[in-house]
């Protein structure tokens, strides 16, 4: 049991599309889009942010906040796909230090620990994520 079938209410911080079809989904679940900002975020941006000016696609890649130990699982090899592509790879490592990611890194490829998404994705041409939510 799950505890679902216990609560009056779930909200889900996600759409029905996002999810994988569920027969037995209680009631009391209830899809309610995603937790949107409603300020602008102010923090610093990386020196490289003028680099995003739009002279080639940008491809973001990131492993989230919580499921970002292993590199392995979508940041290495979404950087190794990309390494002879005329994009400029922008991957955030999820708060966990720059360096724990294998160096050199490539050309193309510019990391930074946390990124403000509501200035980024406006800038980026493909994101690429293990799915998380937020």
């Amino acid at each position: 049991m799950s505890g679902q079938e216990n609560a009056d209410a779930i909200m889900q911080f996600s759409v029905p599309g996002f999810e994988y079809p569920r027969s037995n989904l209680p009631e009391s679940v209830h899809f309610v889009g995603p937790v949107s900002r409603t300020v602008p975020s102010t923090g610093e941006l990386p020196d490289w942010w003028g680099e995003l000016e739009g002279s080639r696609p940008v491809v973001h890649v990131s492993q989230g906040t919580v499921a970002n130990r292993d590199y392995a699982q979508l940041i290495e090899p979404a950087i190794a796909g990309l390494v002879n592509e005329d994009v400029l790879v922008v991957v955030s490592t999820g708060g966990r230090p720059v360096d724990t990611l294998p160096s050199p890194l490539l050309a193309n490829v510019r990391v930074t620990s946390y990124l403000p998404l509501d200035k980024l994705l406006p800038l980026t041409d493909v994101f690429v994520s293990n799915g998380g939510h937020g």
